[in-house]
This record gives C-alpha cells, sequence and structure tokens, in this order.
C-alpha cells in the first residue's frame, strides 16, 4: 500500500447509499444491509447497518474551502451492530450537501450502547471542506476534510447519483 498507512474499510451486501440524487424537503429515506469489516485487507467482523436519512431544507454554509449557498441540509440516524457483540453503536448527524461539490460539513454525535440501552460511550466530531477540485462540466467532484475528532483526512467522492460514502480516513 502506498505511503505504508493502515487501512480499515467495510463492504456492504447490498451497497448502500447514503444520499438519494433527488429529494424534497421532508423526504425520508430508509435503508439496511449487512458489512463486513476490513483492516489491511483481512476480514475482522461483521453485522448489520440501518440508515435513516431526512432531507431537512436548505441553509448557506461557510467553511474554510469558501461559501456554498443553499446546501442541503440532512439529518442522519446509522445504527451499527456488530456479529457478537453486545452493544450498538448509534450515530446521530447533520451532513451538508453543496451543488456541484458534495459534503462540505458534517457533525456527528457517536453513542454506543450496551444490550440494556445505557450509555457506554460518547463522542462527537465534526468535519469541513478545506479544499475541493471540481472537473468543468463533469458530473463528479472530489475534497478533502479535516476531522476534528481525530485529525485525519477525509475524502470523498460524489458520482452524479447522490454521495456515495466511499472514501477513507487516513493519518496526514
Amino acid at each position: 500500500m502506498k505511503g505504508g498507512g493502515e487501512q480499515s474499510y467495510m463492504i456492504f451486501d447490498p451497497p448502500l447509499l447514503y444520499f438519494p440524487a433527488e429529494a424534497q424537503a421532508g423526504s425520508v429515506f430508509v435503508r439496511s444491509s449487512d458489512y463486513a469489516s476490513y483492516h489491511n485487507n483481512t476480514p475482522y467482523g461483521g453485522g448489520t447497518m440501518d440508515i435513516y436519512v431526512r432531507l431537512d431544507g436548505v441553509e448557506d454554509v461557510n467553511v474554510s474551502a469558501g461559501d456554498f449557498p443553499e446546501c442541503l441540509r440532512f439529518y442522519l440516524q446509522i445504527t451499527q451492530e456488530q456479529d457478537g457483540e453486545d452493544e450498538v453503536q448509534v450515530d446521530e448527524s447533520r451532513v451538508y450537501l453543496a451543488e456541484g461539490v458534495g459534503m462540505v460539513k458534517f457533525a456527528t454525535t457517536e453513542t454506543v450502547f450496551d444490550v440494556r440501552g445505557s450509555v457506554i460511550e460518547r463522542g462527537y466530531r465534526e468535519a469541513e471542506l478545506i479544499s475541493y477540485d471540481a472537473p468543468g462540466g463533469g458530473g463528479s467532484s472530489s475534497g478533502c476534510f479535516i476531522d476534528s475528532l481525530v485529525g485525519n483526512l477525509l475524502h470523498h467522492h460524489n458520482h452524479g447519483k447522490g454521495l456515495e460514502m466511499i472514501g477513507q480516513m487516513r493519518s496526514p
């Protein structure tokens, strides 16, 4: 692997599309998928992920990469259950998508519950677009985010059919 870094990722079956290409304020999308987790291409677990997505409206967003008018503002709730574990992780997020760019900002509260519903762990993370390169006239873009929780870079791609979270987290 380039740079000798470590890589973790998940493969979903069926694939998960987080954000639809077309939606109206108040639209709700619910998806579910099984997943397999990998670290450095070695399988290490799996489970089920349920996603609830609601388009709340539009909002002007200012981030390091610039001003983005009328961004779509989504609320997400992602519930992840890992096979063989007695815990459930629930992430609640606000995500902002700019036309022609993709994700420009997000904020997430991550909560891990035990089988009785008691909170085991809670965390918060946010990220914003710091730069991007949109090809002229194309239907895709790529960007670079700073993730405040771990100081990592988050890469994403938008392929014109909704934003698919296929990027990876890596240390700078």
